[in-house]
């Protein structure tokens, strides 16, 4: 029996430094990361009704402006443009136009005034990433070379940040 307890103790003590030679003061891990593209745009909300309800006498009805919307945008990727479209194309003797206000990132450029159809508009361009914070929306709703019909309606507007 006194030899299996010393048989036992020396194990032990064996076992005991096999598990310390492991243990060590520091130790490493590797850490995996990714960034995924990130191309993100937002308005601040709807634009209010734009109504034509004035002219000169003899002219046609004038311009009505409306800027209370802003829109915003964060891309990691260089070289993207900012595009506009509706779902269908205004009444015929109405136009419907959009300016962006330029985002303020190096590289970006506003298109200007453009003309708002069913077949995608650049509004901006762009150069390298960033982020822009709200920026300036202008609607303009005008007389297309005729006075229009009395009439209401809507159109969807999508905004795209793309290629």
């Amino acid at each position: 029996m006194k030899k299996f307890a010393i048989l036992f103790i020396v194990a032990t003590v064996v076992l005991l430094g096999a598990v310390l030679a492991f243990a060590a003061p520091s130790t490493t891990q590797t850490v995996q990361y990714a960034v995924s593209a990130i191309n993100e745009i937002a308005v601040s909300a709807d634009p209010a009704t734009l109504t034509m309800s004035t002219a000169t006498a003899g002219s046609l009805p004038d311009v009505v402006i409306e800027s209370s919307t802003t829109y915003s945008l964060t891309t990691n990727n260089p070289n993207k443009k900012i595009t506009g479209v509706l779902d269908s194309n205004m009444p015929a003797d109405l136009l419907l136009t959009i300016e962006l206000a330029s985002p303020g990132i190096t590289g970006w450029t506003s298109a200007g005034e453009k003309t708002l159809t069913n077949v995608a508009a650049d509004l901006a361009t762009g150069g390298d990433k960033g982020t822009a914070s709200a920026k300036g929306i202008t609607y303009r709703l005008k007389p297309n070379a005729v006075v229009p019909d009395v009439q209401s309606g809507s159109r969807t507007l999508t905004l795209t940040l793309s290629n």
